[in-house]
């Protein structure tokens, strides 16, 4: 498995350290965050199923609210709960670059991941999520806007995301 894949010539780099523990070293991950949330050339961060728990969604949040060139996060399979919900929408809303997230197998509300990752016109958002916990409802036509949760973060700006 390749760790980073650099193209020097547009000088873009996609970080992947799926399956490892490095939520599990605090200091190291947030050492790490700091230096990623700092990046100009990070375009895809791939965090999948590497320890991140309820005690990193400030980091992540932070991460999200402060990177510019990051447009493909992925957090799946960790384990950031319901305590992260509020930083990474935070972040998101601070954050114009980010085109897609994903953060199934997190423990998060389903109207948090709605309103993490919908788009207005997007009917496949269940699959992009690849969630099974979102309601099963059809929707009357491409355009109608999957239901929104005042709780999670009305203004996030949705524009910004991209389903898959």
């Amino acid at each position: 498995m390749q760790l980073v894949a650099c193209d020097h010539k547009i000088r873009t780099c996609s970080v992947n350290l799926e399956w490892n523990s490095l939520g599990q070293q605090p200091e190291a991950l947030s050492t790490f965050l700091v230096a990623i949330s700092e990046s100009t050339s990070v375009k895809s961060l791939d965090l999948r199923n590497t320890s991140l728990g309820r005690e990193c969604g400030a980091a992540v949040g932070n991460l999200i609210a402060r990177n510019r060139s990051i447009q493909h996060l992925d957090l799946r399979w960790n384990s950031l709960g319901s305590d992260a919900e509020q930083h990474i929408l935070t972040g998101l809303q601070q954050n114009p670059v980010i085109r897609t997230i994903e953060l199934a197998g997190n423990e998060l509300s389903p109207e948090c991941l709605s309103a993490a990752g919908a788009c207005p016109s997007c009917r496949a958002l269940q699959r992009a999520m690849h969630c099974a916990c979102f309601p099963q409802k059809e929707y009357a036509s491409e355009t109608e806007s999957l239901p929104m949760v005042s709780t999670c973060l009305p203004s996030i700006q949705m524009r910004k995301l991209s389903c898959v």
